[in-house]
């Protein structure tokens, strides 16, 4: 009895696991405990690419709380190849609309996937340097808990 119950648990985790691809490359970045993110203090995530023969999809994670002041997150992204070329994009993150906030709620804290490009092709290997600030009136935003930059592969169309 203990062997079937060990397999099932075992198969339910594989196929779990198999449901979403495994990054790419993934960066990070957790603001402190105030959760106050300076004008003055750009956050900077690093991919570090290694597969780049076929197109990816690549997102931008935000995590609030409902502290956040603002309707939507309006970024400026630079991405810096290692070769040193910019990219330059302005990104905005819905945060809330007419019902509320978006995303998936948990109490007082959203987690919100934003898809920046449906078909990111990095030419090169090497390290890209995502440097992100914001684009709101305030010297100071509150709210923000924590950013994540994905690379993944592309979902198979059957």
């Amino acid at each position: 009895m203990f062997r079937k119950a060990f397999f099932f648990v075992l198969l339910v985790a594989f196929v779990m696991a198999g449901c979403k691809p495994t990054p790419i490359a993934e960066a990070n970045f957790e603001f402190d405990e105030s959760l106050q993110w300076k004008k003055s203090e750009p956050v900077s995530l690093k991919l570090d690419i290694r597969e780049n023969a076929e197109p990816c999809e690549l997102y931008l994670d935000v995590r609030y709380t409902t502290l956040f002041p603002f309707d939507k997150l309006q970024l400026h992204v630079k991405e810096i190849s290692d070769k040193g070329i910019v990219i330059p994009r302005d990104v905005t993150v819905e945060i809330k609309n007419q019902e509320g906030f978006v995303g998936d709620i948990s109490g007082d804290i959203g987690d919100i996937e934003r898809e920046l490009d449906s078909n990111k092709q990095y030419t090169d290997h090497g390290v890209y340097t995502y440097e992100i600030s914001f684009n709101h009136p305030v010297d100071v935003l509150l709210g923000i808990m924590e950013l994540r930059l994905r690379a993944v592969p592309k979902a198979k169309k059957s």
